[in-house]
C-alpha cells in the first residue's frame, strides 16, 4: 500500500469521525468507446505463465496503469435488487476483461440514509467510487474534507469524462473553488406531483386534482365513495438537505408558492422573482392557513392516524388497491410507471394511475442542478485511477451502460424499436441506482414512456434558470443550534404538518418557542448572512432572468 493511502486510512478514523460527524446531528446512444486500434496489453496470468493479449480499452491521452490488478469498490445508496448477483458477475467479467479489475459494487440501505452515508465516509474504509448529490449533503462532505478533489484526477485519468462535463459542468460542482463531484448533465425535473388513481375519478366524476381545492375535493371524494380504500398513503420523509425531516403531504403547496426552493431552509421563503426577498415563512400567516388545511385533511381521514410512524411503502399500498392518492415524493413518471406495474401484476386491471406535476398550477418549473446526482471519489480510496476509468465505460460503452442501467438483455429486457421493454421478474430498470450516470445519449426510452415524454416537454415549457443551484451553506459557525433545531422540527413541527395537534394556533406558538430556544434566530441569520454574501456576488444577472 502507497504511504500516502496508509496516512489517508490512518487518519480518516480519527478527523473525519469528528468532523462529519459533528455536521450530521440530526437524526438519478452514444457510440461506444472508440478502440484503441491495435495496441495491446500484456499480462501475466498468477497460475501460469501464459501471457493475455487484450486491447487498450483506456482512451488515448489517459495514465491509468492496468497492470496490477485491483479491487474497486462502489457503494451507492438504497437497497440491494433481486437478481443483482448475476449482474454483478457479468460486470467483473466486463472489467477483468478490459480494465483488469474486480468490482466491489454495494449498496447501503438503512431507515437513516443520512447517518448510514456519514459512517461509510467516516469509516476509513476503501471505498474507491460513492454515489453523491446535493440532497446528501455532497457541498457540506466536500467541505470537510470527505472527497478528493476530482478534476486534475479526471483529467488525468479520463480525458474523455473531463471534456464531456465541461467548464459549465465543472464549475456547477465547485465548492469554494474546488470540484469534488463528476455531475450529471443529464436533465431532469426532479418536480413532486400528485399520483392519483384516475379510474376512481372517472368512476365517481371527481374533479381532476390539479390545485389544493381539487386535491381536496378528490381525496373527499374517495373518502365518501370508497371507504375500504384510505384517499392518500402519507408519511415522514427524513434529513432531506438543509429542511430536516418533513410530513411528505406539505408537498402539495408547491403548486401555490413561488418560491426558490419549497423546503425553505429554516423556515426562510426565498423569492424566485426576485431571490433577494426572503422573509420568515413559520412566523407568517400564510404558514398557519397551511397548517390548518393539513389539520382539516387529517381530521377528515384522508391518511392514516399512525402515519408518523408507519413503514408502509406507498407504492405498494396504491398497487395493492388501499390508496388512492401519493401526495408526496410520487415523481413527475410514477403514474405511468403504477400503471404499467399494475397491469404486470394484473393484464385485466381497471386500474389507472396519472401523475399531475405541482409546476402546472403555478407554471412555474426548474430543472435539478447538475449535482443531484454526482459520483465522487472519497479520501479513503486506494485506486481512484482505475475506478474513474471503469465510470467512463460506465458513461459511455453501450455494455457497460446497458447492464448497469438495464440488466441483462433477453432475460431483464428486450429492445423494441430502439425502446426498453421490461420482461416481468427480471432485473429492474436503474436498479442499480446509480442514477447519475444517465446521458442523453445512452439513455433508452420505455415504450410506454411517450406519456412521460410529453410531460416532460410541456415542464420544459414553464422552466427557468435554477436560481441557487450554486449557493453553498457552511453551518459550521451555527452546527450546534441546528442540530437541536432539527431536533426541534422533528419533535414539534413534523405533527403540526401532519395535522395531528389539537389546536394549530397553539402548536405553532409552542414550536416557535421551542425553536427559538434553541438558536432559531442565530441559525437563520449565519444562514442569510451567506445566502445574500451569494446574491450580492453574483455578476451575471441574465441567469436570473426570464
Amino acid at each position: 500500500m502507497k504511504k500516502e493511502s496508509l496516512k489517508k486510512l490512518l487518519a480518516i478514523g480519527l478527523t473525519m469521525t469528528i468532523a462529519i460527524s459533528s455536521m450530521m446531528g440530526c437524526g438519478n446512444t452514444q457510440e461506444s468507446s472508440e478502440d484503441a486500434g491495435n495496441e495491446v496489453r500484456e499480462e501475466t496470468s498468477e497460475d501460469s505463465n501464459e501471457t493475455i493479449a487484450s486491447e487498450n480499452p483506456v482512451e488515448e491521452g489517459s495514465s491509468v496503469d492496468l497492470s496490477e490488478q485491483v479491487n474497486v469498490v462502489i457503494y451507492v445508496t438504497g437497497s440491494e435488487p433481486d437478481h443483482f448477483d448475476k449482474i454483478r458477475e457479468k460486470l467483473n467479467e466486463l472489467t477483468m476483461r478490459d480494465l483488469n479489475c474486480t468490482v466491489d459494487y454495494n449498496f447501503f440501505n438503512s431507515s437513516d440514509t443520512q447517518q448510514k452515508y456519514m459512517m461509510l465516509l467516516s469509516s476509513g474504509e476503501q471505498i474507491d467510487l460513492i454515489y453523491s448529490g446535493n440532497w446528501l449533503n455532497y457541498s457540506s462532505y466536500a467541505m470537510r474534507g470527505a472527497f478528493e478533489p476530482i478534476e486534475d484526477l479526471v483529467k488525468e485519468y479520463s480525458p474523455k469524462i473531463y471534456d464531456y462535463i465541461g467548464t459549465a459542468g465543472w464549475d456547477s460542482a465547485k465548492v469554494n473553488g474546488t470540484a469534488y463531484m463528476i455531475p450529471c448533465l443529464w436533465k431532469e425535473y426532479n418536480l413532486f406531483s400528485i399520483t392519483y388513481r384516475e379510474d376512481l375519478r372517472k368512476k365517481h366524476d371527481l374533479p381532476v386534482p390539479d390545485s389544493v381545492e381539487n386535491i381536496e375535493k378528490y381525496l373527499q371524494g374517495i373518502k365518501d365513495n370508497e371507504p375500504d380504500i384510505m384517499p392518500t398513503l402519507e408519511g415522514v420523509q427524513t434529513a432531506v438537505a438543509n429542511l430536516g425531516s418533513y410530513f411528505r403531504a406539505i408537498e402539495v403547496f408547491d403548486s401555490k408558492y413561488n418560491w426558490v426552493d419549497w423546503r425553505m431552509p429554516y423556515g426562510i421563503y426565498i423569492d424566485y422573482d426576485d431571490p433577494s426577498q426572503t422573509y420568515n415563512y413559520w412566523e407568517s400567516d400564510n404558514f398557519r392557513e397551511d397548517m390548518k388545511i393539513m389539520k382539516r385533511w387529517a381530521d377528515a381521514g384522508f391518511w392514516s392516524r399512525d402515519a408518523l410512524s408507519s413503514d408502509e411503502n406507498p407504492e405498494d399500498v396504491m398497487l395493492s388497491g388501499k390508496s388512492a392518492a401519493q401526495l408526496g415524493v410520487a415523481g413527475i413518471g410514477s403514474g405511468v410507471m403504477y400503471t404499467d406495474r399494475a397491469k404486470e401484476n394484473d393484464p385485466n386491471t381497471e386500474m389507472e394511475f396519472v401523475s399531475i406535476p405541482y409546476c402546472y398550477g403555478k407554471q412555474r418549473s426548474v430543472s435539478v442542478a447538475p449535482t443531484q446526482n454526482g459520483i465522487s471519489v472519497p479520501i479513503t480510496a486506494q485506486h481512484a485511477d482505475r475506478a474513474i476509468a471503469l465510470y467512463e465505460k460506465i458513461l459511455f460503452d453501450e455494455e457497460y451502460f446497458n447492464l448497469i442501467m438495464y440488466g441483462i438483455e433477453g432475460e431483464d429486457y428486450n429492445v423494441v424499436d430502439g425502446k426498453y421493454e421490461s420482461i416481468p421478474g427480471g432485473y429492474g430498470r436503474e436498479a442499480s441506482r446509480l442514477w447519475c450516470a444517465r446521458t442523453d445519449e445512452m439513455y433508452m426510452p420505455t415504450i410506454a414512456d411517450e406519456k412521460g415524454i410529453e410531460m416532460k416537454e410541456q415542464i420544459a415549457k414553464y422552466e427557468g434558470p435554477n436560481k441557487v443551484g450554486g449557493f453553498v451553506e457552511d453551518y459550521t459557525p451555527y452546527q450546534i443550534e441546528r442540530t437541536a433545531l432539527m431536533d426541534v422540527v422533528t419533535q414539534y413541527l413534523i405533527p403540526i404538518q401532519a395535522g395531528m395537534v389539537e389546536d394549530v394556533d397553539a402548536a405553532i406558538d409552542d414550536f416557535l418557542e421551542k425553536a427559538r430556544a434553541a438558536g432559531l434566530e442565530k441559525v437563520q441569520a449565519g444562514y442569510l448572512e451567506q445566502y445574500e454574501a451569494y446574491v450580492e456576488s453574483m455578476d451575471n444577472w441574465s441567469s436570473w432572468s426570464e
